[in-house]
């Protein structure tokens, strides 16, 4: 038995204002990985966002690194490198140019998902993790990597399986509803409002 990663490449559009994004989930009897380059604008000026995001195969993140560059290709806008243990404790990772260090995020303690507010991609996290049955709610605390600031917070969100494919979300403290649609995999085909499906291919 081959234990070759498989999934699906999307093929995302942005629908409140300039956005494309190619992204890939890969699984494997070990983990689930999401990597996806965002197209977008930041203060009115191109931006590209590279990510990538690695669970173990209960859908606990445990990997994230984000990548801004600008104008200059060569030149980095932000950069956010962060681990996780998978139950709750959370570093960043530093780089002085000679070594690496990781220093602790108390203030997202607890959280299992992470969520990047400039992609779709990570709502497929919890909707896995959980596998809610129609009419299920759970509530979760996700660590939300802002943008363009990159900074990190504890989001506090509620999911309700509404329909086959389709959840109601919400985000209390930001007084924001959305409806979702997604596949089979959990990745989203519509995101009310926000982003919409454009292409997608299985791998």
């Amino acid at each position: 038995m081959t234990d070759a990663p498989r999934g699906r490449s999307v093929l995302w559009r942005l629908l409140d204002g300039i956005g494309l994004e190619h992204c890939r989930l890969t699984s494997n009897q070990k983990e689930h990985v999401l990597t996806g380059v965002v197209l977008t604008t930041a203060d009115g000026t191109p931006v590209t966002i590279d990510y990538f995001v690695r669970c173990d195969r209960f859908w606990h993140t445990r990997e994230v690194n984000v990548l801004v560059t600008g104008a200059d290709p060569f030149t980095s806008v932000g950069v956010l490198r962060v681990t996780s243990d998978g139950d709750g404790s959370w570093w960043r990772i530093t780089d002085n140019g000679t070594d690496e260090a990781e220093v602790s995020l108390s203030a997202i303690s607890g959280c299992i998902d992470i969520d990047l507010a400039f992609t779709p991609a990570t709502n497929t996290l919890p909707i896995r993790r959980h596998g809610l049955v129609e009419g299920a709610k759970i509530q979760v605390s996700a660590a939300w990597v802002q943008f363009p600031s990159l900074e990190v917070a504890v989001l506090n969100q509620n999911y309700h399986r509404i329909g086959p494919g389709r959840y109601r979300y919400e985000s209390p403290e930001n007084d924001f509803v959305a409806l979702l649609d997604v596949d089979e995999l959990g990745l989203v085909q519509s995101y009310e409002g926000l982003w919409e499906r454009a292409a997608e291919a299985n791998m």
